[in-house]
Parts: C-alpha cells; sequence; structure tokens
C-alpha cells in the first residue's frame, strides 16, 4: 500500500467520512489503511456515515444545485510506453476524497503517440440526486519487467472500504490489453500474479515506471490570508 493511499485515509477517518464498504455501491469514504487498522476495522464492523457527512452530501446535490466539475490528469512514463490516467470530479462530501463521474486509462506508445487501449471506467447509478460515480480508484500506477521477462503495466486499485477486495491491482500487457486482476483472491490468473509479485519484491531493477497518484483524488484547501 503506497503512502498516498494510507494519508488519504487517515485524513478521512479523522473527519467521520467512512461508509459502508461495498463492490457495487459508492461510499464516500477512504481506501484501506494499514493493514492493523482495516483488521481492525472489520473487526469492528461497517462504518456508517454521519449526520454531517449525509448533510453535505445532500446539500449539494439539492435541486437547483450545480457543482462545478474538478479535471484531474495523471501521466507516466516508462520507455516505450505511456499511461495517461484523466477523470472529471466532484466535491460532494469535501476535497479530501473527490468522488468521480467520468474516468478514463489510456496507454499508447510513447514516440509515436498510437492508442494501444483505452479504459473507460463504469459508474454507479448514484441514489435520489446523487450523479452516477466511479467506484474504482487509481491509487499508483507502475511499469514492471518479471523474472521471466514479461513487461506489464499495473494498477493498484481502492474504492474507498475496508473489506478484502477493496484495494486490488489489475494488470495490463504491453501491447495494452487488460489482463486480469486479483480482486478475485479464488481466481489465479498467472501473469497477474507474476506482475504484483515484481512490484511486491521491491526488486527495483524490474520497476520501469511508476505514479503514486499523490493528490489526485483530492484538492488543496485554500488558505485564508493573514492580515
Amino acid at each position: 500500500m503506497n503512502k498516498n493511499t494510507i494519508c488519504l485515509t487517515a485524513s478521512l477517518l479523522v473527519l467521520s467520512l467512512l461508509q459502508a464498504c461495498s463492490d457495487k455501491t459508492i461510499n464516500a469514504s477512504a481506501p484501506a489503511a494499514v493493514q492493523a487498522a482495516a483488521d481492525k476495522a472489520a473487526a469492528a464492523g461497517p462504518a456508517i456515515p454521519t449526520a454531517a457527512a449525509a448533510v453535505a452530501i445532500a446539500e449539494k446535490t439539492a435541486p437547483g444545485k450545480k457543482l462545478k466539475p474538478i479535471p484531474k490528469a495523471a501521466t507516466m512514463e516508462c520507455g516505450e510506453r505511456k499511461v495517461v490516467l484523466e477523470a472529471s470530479c466532484l466535491d460532494l462530501a469535501g476535497p479530501q476524497l473527490l468522488h468521480c463521474t467520468k474516468q478514463s486509462l489510456v496507454i499508447s506508445e510513447t514516440v509515436s503517440g498510437k492508442v494501444l487501449s483505452t479504459r473507460n471506467y463504469a459508474p454507479v447509478k448514484g441514489d435520489g440526486a446523487a450523479p452516477d460515480i466511479i467506484d474504482e480508484k487509481v491509487a499508483e500506477m507502475t511499469c514492471v519487467k518479471t523474472k521471466s521477462g514479461g513487461q506489464y503495466i499495473v494498477t493498484n486499485m481502492f474504492n474507498g472500504g475496508n473489506c478484502p477486495t477493496c484495494e486490488w491491482n489489475e494488470v495490463y500487457g504491453w501491447d495494452g490489453v487488460f489482463i486480469g486482476s486479483d480482486r478475485d483472491k479464488q481466481k489465479k490468473v498467472p501473469a497477474v500474479d507474476d506482475a504484483v509479485a515484481a512490484i511486491t519484491e521491491k526488486d527495483v531493477d524490474r520497476v520501469t515506471g511508476v505514479n503514486d497518484m499523490a493528490g489526485y483524488y483530492s484538492e488543496p484547501v485554500a488558505k485564508e490570508a493573514t492580515k
């Protein structure tokens, strides 16, 4: 788990914005924290959204209200490949963890610019006046070479919950084609396991590019002018 994920979790836990975890429902919660914190949260049961968070979302999505979309973009280059994550997000429950209505991952050739693949993430239907929101968030993007010589692009994902499947990895081939993920722990995909192992083994020679996505799903809070 990268530091960006842990920091986002800590800040939102303090703000009491965690909601119940679901693989199919959007939450206003933070990504899974360090393992000890995740185990503690799981033992305590699902978190309940606070009245303050519910009121904030209700006010911002009330009839007549129009939230200004916040464009986000992040790029990772690793030799022959370029990966771009673009999103359009909203400040629904505070700037610490934005909710995105659109998100896409584009893998292309660095020199020619030829697009190899485009992943458009599908939103989940919002309740009432709430907008449709993308469930998946990208915590980190990495390019790796495995022991067998294969080259892959790995995105570390989270959905804001604290369940066993709320944080996972998705793997793309060097040709840009999506190979699979390790979200379903019972389903083993050799290429996925090899790519993830190349990262977790911390062999820096195998990591050819990385973007830790620091601050991607947050907006800086403006400081008040001092007199």
